[in-house]
């Protein structure tokens, strides 16, 4: 039993290392076949986990209770594809009933219609949505051990850090130094500060976690190339949500460390990234941040007109998926050549495309798996479990501020990395361990 639990516990390592080092490429999985691989890949990993619990009895499902609320929300996305009379959806959602009268050449009373005014691309979320809840419910079931959550940590670090040097590479050795949309493997340089966002405190959270001074000096240098190539990505974005999430960090860990080990942390880290910035210049950000006021402006004014539309789709929004084509109507201003296919802010587009009740379930989930994490933080001693977990809840809350800002949720390869890192950091919060490193 043992040996069949350490070949299936292989097998998903195997496949969910290989999404880590995938998912960056090809635009951030952007492009069709990569996002393809992205969200099918996960899928099949949790039908073979359903396979393997049923065939052997012994195995446990672990899922958090907040699930639940994840469950609502998907029932709410699949009640928006199921064709309701023309009045009874009249009732439910007003607005949506006249745009079919309005638009629709063929339209009788007795009509059928969703919710979603384009179902196919709200079939294309649901199954992106059930995708990642796939990649966290197989990331708290197959880790059990301590090796194998050091090892998957190490291994973003890492990977987080070669893509950062292959970024600032490109930018100012390939490029010399041309101020491109792009950065690293990624097709617009915002992406990629939102997907290193969450590594930057995660690797500094390790370098705390460590009680080898070389091993910190290493991981402190990896962390600073990661926060280094965030601020010379120009990401204005970026740059503010870095800035919260090593604020968070340090205000997190005034107890459990030394003031010592704090110092040297916070000298290294400044004196690697100032090294940076001396090396390749700041002035190109000094001017991105000039532009600040209009471009939020901009996205205000956009903001504005989608809670003209929020309120005409009040309880079940437009369909998820569907912003592009609802916002052209609401839209109070001209952009000739412009096409808005997401909003620049996930929650806001959530709200118009989900509605206020999924938008609901879906902020209870986050609120109360949060708060089972530091619950369980404040319980634990080890100060290797709280390096990793507070590095990896600065870098989540990061994250989750650089969604005010842009579409994170909607690029393929950060949405999968945030469901994983909440994954590990959950699972080891429940994972009891011994001074020998096993479980419990």
């Amino acid at each position: 039993m043992i040996n069949k639990d350490r070949s299936f516990s292989f097998f998903f390592e195997f496949f969910l290392i290989f999404l880590v080092l995938f998912s960056p490429f090809f635009y951030g999985s952007f492009l069709k076949l990569p996002r393809a691989v992205l969200q099918l890949t996960p899928l099949f990993l949790l039908a073979v986990f359903f396979l393997k619990s049923a065939f052997l009895p012994a195995s446990k499902i672990n899922y958090p209770s907040s699930l639940i609320f994840v469950i609502f929300f998907l029932g709410i996305i699949i009640f928006q594809l199921i064709p309701l009379p023309l009045g009874v959806l009249k009732i439910i959602s007003a607005k949506t009933a006249s745009l079919y009268r309005n638009f629709s050449a063929h339209s009788t009373g007795t009509q059928f219609r969703p919710l979603s005014l384009y179902p196919l691309a709200t079939r294309e979320e649901l199954i992106k949505s059930l995708s990642l809840l796939s990649i966290f419910l197989v990331t708290i079931n197959i880790f059990e051990r301590k090796g194998q959550l050091r090892r998957m940590f190490v291994i973003i670090i890492i990977w987080g850090a070669a893509l950062s040097f292959y970024g600032l590479v490109k930018r100012y050795f390939i490029l010399s130094g041309k101020e491109t949309l792009s950065f690293s493997t990624f097709g617009n340089r915002n992406h990629f500060s939102g997907y290193m966002v969450m590594i930057a405190p995660l690797c500094i959270g390790y370098a705390l976690s460590c009680r080898d001074w070389a091993k910190k000096i290493v991981f402190w240098f990896l962390g600073s190339i990661i926060a280094g190539s965030i601020l010379l990505s120009f990401s204005r974005g970026g740059v503010l949500s870095l800035v919260f999430s090593f604020i968070l960090l340090a205000g997190l860990t005034r107890k459990g460390w030394t003031r010592k080990e704090k110092v040297f942390t916070a000298a290294a880290l400044l004196s690697f990234i100032i090294f940076f910035i001396f090396l390749f210049g700041l002035g190109p950000l000094k001017n991105k941040f000039s532009y600040f006021w209009p471009g939020l402006f901009n996205r205000l004014r956009i903001a504005q007109d989608s809670l003209r539309a929020v309120k005409d789709f009040p309880f079940f929004g437009v369909g998820l998926g569907n912003f592009s084509r609802v916002f052209p109507i609401y839209k109070s201003f001209i952009t000739p050549g412009v096409y808005y296919k997401y909003l620049h802010n996930d929650y806001l587009q959530l709200l118009l495309e989900a509605g206020s009740v999924a938008s609901l379930f879906c902020f209870i989930f986050f609120y109360k798996t949060f708060k089972e994490i530091l619950t369980k933080l404040r319980q634990r001693k080890d100060p290797f479990f709280k390096g990793l977990v507070l590095g990896g809840v600065c870098g989540l809350f990061g994250l989750l501020l650089h969604s005010c800002f842009d579409f994170n949720f909607h690029v393929p390869a950060t949405a999968f990395l945030f469901w994983f890192i909440l994954g590990l950091i959950y699972k080891y919060s429940y994972l009891e361990i011994n001074h020998e490193g096993k479980k419990t």
